[in-house]
């Protein structure tokens, strides 16, 4: 893999990557890095998986994933700290409420930003909510949220 900024047409044929190669992406003069893999999932619009646990602690596998919550019972998503899990900036995980148990996120050594007219609950049984990491240890939650 090229060290160098190189065009996508000025790769030679054939050039093979991994998913952990980090590639930079050039706009407007501003250089950002992101693995194949993670521009890879993006693309393809990341992956999912069903939960049945009435707590879940996202981990790096995790990111950029739909996951859908499935208990009766009330359930609690943990955002871990950067310590725990060093989400790169701009990872969204987005959740569904599939079960009759309302989401509630929690926060443990992070910050979660949300609208100040809503809570940190999901709004009922199919509610969809993403939460999109801003900083180290900030989160910002955001989609069908239970009014205050």
């Amino acid at each position: 893999m090229p060290t160098e900024n190189v065009s996508i047409s000025g790769l030679p044929a054939g050039i093979t990557v991994s998913s952990s190669d980090i590639i930079p992406l050039v706009q407007a003069g501003l250089t950002r890095r992101s693995t194949v893999g993670a521009l890879s999932d993006a693309v393809k619009g990341g992956s999912g998986a069903s939960v049945t646990s009435t707590s879940h602690v996202p981990g790096l596998s995790d990111a950029n994933k739909y996951i859908r919550l499935t208990s009766a019972s009330a359930a609690t998503v943990t955002l871990p700290t950067n310590a725990a899990a060093g989400f790169p900036l701009w990872t969204t995980i987005t959740y569904e409420q599939t079960g009759a148990g309302a989401i509630t996120f929690v926060e443990a050594g992070v910050q979660i930003n949300k609208a100040a007219t809503h809570q940190r609950v999901t709004n009922g049984q199919y509610s969809v909510v993403s939460v999109t990491k801003v900083g180290t240890n900030e989160w910002t939650l955001y989609g069908n949220l239970e009014p205050v």
